[in-house]
C-alpha cells in the first residue's frame, strides 16, 4: 500500500496542476487556441518575468464523514488489514488569469471558457485522442473529483500598474470559479495519513 504525504487540500491542487497542465499540453489543444508553454502553478513565482500565468486555487466549503464506522482493506497479504474513513467534500476551484494587457487576457479567457464550460463531458469524443477537462479531473489519480463544468463564473477584468518582477508594468487579471464535490481517504489512526485515489479500495473486507 503506497500511503503519500499528501492531504484533503494539497491533493485537490495538485490534481488541479496536473489536469491543466496536462490539457494545454495536448497538441489538439496548443494548435487550435494557439496558445504554448502557459504556466500554471498553485503559487504566482516571483521568477516570472512575463505574463500569461494562470494560477489555481481551492475553496472549501464543507467535508462531511461519509462512512459510520471505519473500513478495512488489505494491503498485499491476508493477515495484514488498515482501517480507513472515507469523506465527502464540496468546494470550489479558483482559477486566477494574469496578463499584460487588456486582449491578452480576454484571448486565454475565451480559451477557458471554451475548454471548461463548452466542453464539460466527461466521455471521449469519437476520432479524437484529446482529453477534456471533464475526463481528466476524474481520472486524476490523487483524489475524487467531480466537477460542475458548466456552472463556471468569471470575474471583471481588472488592469492594475505592477507585477512581481516589475513595478512598473502593467498587468490585466481575472479569475474564474467553478464548484466540485468528492470522496477522500483516511487511514485510521491516532497520526492519519491521506491515501491516494488510485490506492483506494472502496468495498469492506470481511476477515472472518
Amino acid at each position: 500500500m503506497n500511503i503519500q504525504p499528501l492531504s484533503y487540500n494539497t491533493a485537490i491542487i495538485t490534481a488541479l496542476v496536473d489536469c491543466f497542465r496536462k490539457y494545454f499540453a495536448q497538441e489538439e489543444v496548443y494548435t487550435k487556441y494557439n496558445v504554448q508553454n502557459l504556466p500554471i502553478d498553485w503559487e504566482l513565482p516571483l521568477t516570472l518575468e512575463r505574463y500569461p500565468f494562470l494560477q489555481v486555487s481551492y475553496q472549501s466549503k464543507g467535508v462531511v464523514p461519509n462512512t459510520q464506522s471505519p473500513l478495512e482493506w488489505r494491503t498485499g497479504t491476508e493477515e495484514e488489514f488498515i482501517q480507513y474513513a472515507n469523506f465527502i467534500y464540496d468546494g470550489n476551484v479558483r482559477l486566477f488569469l494574469y496578463a499584460n494587457n487588456d486582449m491578452e487576457c480576454a484571448r486565454i479567457a475565451d480559451i477557458l471558457w471554451a475548454a471548461i464550460a463548452c466542453s464539460p463531458t466527461a466521455q471521449q469524443i469519437p476520432g479524437s485522442s484529446t482529453s477534456s477537462i471533464a475526463q481528466l479531473l476524474y481520472a486524476n489519480d490523487y483524489i475524487g473529483i467531480s466537477p460542475n463544468l458548466q456552472s463556471l463564473e468569471q470575474g471583471p477584468f481588472i488592469a492594475a500598474m505592477g507585477t512581481p518582477w516589475d513595478e512598473d508594468t502593467p498587468a490585466v487579471y481575472t479569475d474564474f470559479t467553478f464548484p466540485i464535490t468528492g470522496e477522500f481517504t483516511y487511514t485510521v489512526e491516532a497520526v492519519p495519513v491521506f491515501v491516494k485515489q488510485v490506492d483506494v479500495i472502496a468495498t469492506p473486507l470481511d476477515k472472518s
